[in-house]
């Protein structure tokens, strides 16, 4: 990022930049977050038993899945059960597709030390093994940073060249996506899938709550040590996963957005695709 330094002078001292490429695209998304009519749910995941099955993976040399490639998982199981919740609306229309796209973004470091996110979609993930996404997520850490993408295809060619446009023509493409189900699939995915990892980095308890095109976003916040009561009724300490479930209350009503989050929950809490994983792990 090229920085430009005005003098410092009495109360005037003061650092002026350019503003990075990829924040003009983080400025597109959150713009495009409102024409979703977006409910928030804030819930908690008790992971105690993921967490000790990922650690005992740790003890035996082994590498464990990260809890990002976890939760992306589980949550494209639960919207497979309840397919609605990632449908898209153009006008008095609904496209529900049966494959779910999942957006997600990995942070890469630049050369300058500058941390800068970039996106990836990860291709059916209802039908991909833990495995599968674990290692495409770990994939994309060390994949070479193009532009605001990980991958060279013809849609992440497309993604950065948006990047590059000015923002009328940016405009232009956004207002055809709203209008193509099937456009905006491919080019940002139906469901986001965003992991606010600096809570837990900074010993900070929280969610967080975001904007976004996407009509359902999973947002990942802390995990938090409670006290909860024990199958013998005596308080145990229990390991929280905060999330933030956001849905289009204009493709779904509450009553089936709610069963659809509760799914969710049972999904992580039974730790969908650890056995798999832990086979794999051990078979390879």
């Amino acid at each position: 990022m090229t920085q430009a330094y005005e003098p410092a002078g009495g109360t005037n001292a003061r650092r002026v930049a350019r503003m990075p490429r990829h924040r003009e695209v983080i400025l597109d998304i959150l713009r495009e977050g409102h024409h979703h009519e977006h409910v928030h749910g804030i819930v908690q995941v008790e992971v105690t038993e993921v967490r000790a099955r990922m650690q005992a993976l740790v003890a035996r040399g082994l590498p464990p899945p990260s809890m990002t490639a976890f939760i992306v998982h589980g949550t494209a199981r639960a919207v497979a059960t309840f397919p609605q919740v990632h449908a898209v609306r153009t006008g008095r229309s609904l496209t529900e597709f049966e494959d779910m796209d999942v957006s997600t973004i990995v942070e890469r470091m630049l050369p300058d030390g500058t941390q800068v996110p970039a996106s990836m979609i990860m291709r059916a993930a209802n039908r991909a093994p833990l495995r599968a996404i674990h290692d495409q997520l770990r994939a994309a850490q060390e994949a070479e940073l193009r532009g605001i993408t990980l991958a060279n295809d013809r849609l992440s060619r497309q993604a950065n060249i948006l990047a590059r446009l000015p923002r009328p023509l940016r405009a232009v493409v956004w207002w055809l996506l709203r209008r193509s189900p099937v456009l905006r699939k491919r080019m940002i995915g139906t469901i986001n899938v965003t992991s606010v990892g600096m809570f837990g980095e900074l010993g900070v308890t929280g969610w967080a709550v975001i904007s976004g095109p996407w009509p359902l976003i999973v947002t990942v916040g802390s995990i938090s040590r409670v006290l909860r009561p024990g199958a013998d009724g005596e308080p145990r300490e229990a390991e929280m996963l905060n999330l933030v479930v956001a849905i289009d209350h204009a493709v779904v009503d509450g009553g089936p957005a709610a069963r659809f989050i509760a799914h969710l929950i049972d999904t992580l809490e039974a730790g969908a695709g650890l056995d798999a994983f832990e086979a794999s792990a051990v078979g390879g």
